[in-house]
């Protein structure tokens, strides 16, 4: 009995598990078939390309092949006979049956073109163009291999461009301000690209540039929408200024192998906030980050024999050049390391923040400090033999100079305008034109007898100075007839303490 009654349970628990497994469809092998959708070609004379499928499954998604026809070139596929709603591919979440229609332009007497020995460069058409181009790999039996200079310049219509891989090169200015392009599609073929191709291109977000080419030219995407860029693996070189002014980059992403990066190339990238420098970096020009007010950190690759970054601040490797700092960077206070030698040209630009910048003894060299709003004194070592200037330090109260600092350039204080007195020291024998433009709250200052050299009209727009304190008995030969073109008062052979 007892084991009838075993035997009953474990039935009654086989049956259970069977109903469980069925219900939750867990232990079911069956899978459902992907639904299949028909796709439907109206070429209107054309010859489809063989990649075109003729079915799609539901789910999938893939890029639309160009067809051909003979005199034509194809101007895109639209998914209704009127030509309204473009397409380049099937999307994942498509469905249904799918008709497409492809759209023709006669290329004879619309585009023009330049033969160069055995090839064609297509080198323009009329600005009335099609929303959509699609460059012909093709014209008269022979390949089209390149794109001229300026040769859709300012085709404001244009929002899709399509190149084929028969082009190799694509001119400077090519696609230069034609502001509502959004997608550009790049083959690989492509292996050189002009200066400017895409500048002023204030739609293009993002583009995929071709794994052929080596150079970055110079100023590429001038004023161009980009979000983000990747630069190709192959590339070794980016030239000046190939990003400035592109205010919504927010994410660079460097490769390894690049060696030079020419001055200016993110001037004015307003949204990076953070980039690294491949280690396989060597040259780094001037001023590659200056404007980069979101900039917060800048990091080197490790093993990088040229360049370092010590708290996301830039340095030559031997740490004798700052090079950057960012100008996102908060802290109120900077000390140069000890051993630096020079402060690079627009190192510290439109900082917002830096309230004092401790220079040692080792700096010899100041260049250009620019915008830094917040910094109130500078205290030169006898060190500095050579500055560049500090413009628009609107907050800079007290400067002190060196003496071993030979001439104090044109603007070399322009528009500080919190600045109320200086000394120029003993030493120091020429002051350029315009040196103490627009400072306005400057009341007085202490010329030495070593000045033998004052340009023109030093104090233009001092509206509040009311004495020149000049050590010389007389104003020497070497001063500019008009070097006080305001008659401000002068006191003469002034033996006041100036050092």
């Amino acid at each position: 009995m007892k084991k009838l009654l075993f035997l009953i349970l474990i039935i009654l628990l086989c049956l259970t598990s069977f109903m469980l497994i069925s219900c939750d469809g867990e232990d079911d092998n069956t899978t459902e078939a992907p639904i299949t959708y028909s796709i439907t070609y109206e070429l209107n004379g054309g010859t489809n390309s063989a990649y075109n499928p003729s079915t799609y499954s539901e789910g999938g998604s893939f890029d639309l092949a160009i067809p051909t026809k003979e005199n034509y070139m194809f101007a895109g596929w639209f998914t209704d006979p009127e030509f309204k709603n473009f397409v380049t591919e099937i999307k994942a979440n498509s469905i249904g049956d799918i008709t497409l229609y492809a759209k023709w332009i006669v290329i004879e007497g619309y585009f023009s073109f330049e033969l160069i020995e055995d090839s064609y460069c297509v080198t323009g058409c009329p600005k009335a163009f099609s929303a959509h181009l699609y460059i012909p790999s093709t014209y008269k039996g022979l390949p089209v291999t390149s794109i001229g200079y300026e040769a859709f310049e300012k085709h404001d219509n244009l929002v899709y461009v399509y190149i084929p891989d028969s082009v190799t090169n694509i001119g400077s200015g090519a696609f230069s301000y034609c502001k509502y392009i959004e997608e550009i599609r790049i083959p690989n073929s492509v292996s050189s690209i002009g200066s400017g191709a895409f500048s002023g291109c204030e739609s293009l977000k993002n583009i995929d540039l071709p794994d052929n080419l080596t150079v970055i030219s110079s100023s590429l995407f001038y004023y161009s929408g980009l979000t983000s860029i990747d630069i190709p693996d192959g590339v070794t070189e980016i030239k000046y200024q190939a990003f400035m002014h592109c205010k919504s980059l927010t994410d660079v992403k460097l490769p390894e192998g690049l060696t030079t990066m020419g001055f200016d190339i993110f001037d004015n990238c307003t949204a990076l906030e953070e980039i690294v420098i491949p280690s396989s970096v060597t040259k780094i020009d001037r001023t590659i980050f200056k404007g980069c007010s979101s900039l917060k950190k800048i990091t080197v690759g490790e093993g990088n024999t040229a360049y370092k970054s010590v708290d996301g601040v830039l340095y030559t490797k031997d740490g004798k050049t700052l090079m950057e700092y960012p100008c996102k960077k908060t802290e109120k206070e900077f000390d140069v390391p000890y051993g630096t030698e020079v402060i690079g040209d627009c190192a510290f630009y439109l900082n917002p923040y830096i309230v004092n910048i401790n220079i040692p003894s080792s700096v010899k060299n100041i260049g250009r400090i620019i915008g830094c709003t917040a910094l109130e004194s500078i205290e030169l070592p006898d060190s500095v033999e050579k500055i560049d200037g500090f413009r628009a330090c609107s907050s800079l109260k007290n400067i002190t100079l060196s003496g071993n600092i030979e001439a104090i350039p044109t603007y070399a204080f322009q528009d500080c305008t919190s600045l109320k007195s200086v000394v120029i020291p003993n030493g120091i024998k020429k002051l350029g034109n315009w040196v103490f433009y627009r400072c306005t709250s400057l009341e007085s200052v202490v010329i030495s007898e070593s000045v033998t050299d004052i340009e023109y009209s030093i104090f233009e727009g001092c509206t509040s100075i009311d004495k020149i304190y000049c050590e010389a008995e007389s104003k020497p030969d070497g001063w500019n007839d008009r070097w006080n073109r305001y008659d401000i008062d002068v006191v003469w052979g002034y033996k006041g303490s100036n050092r």
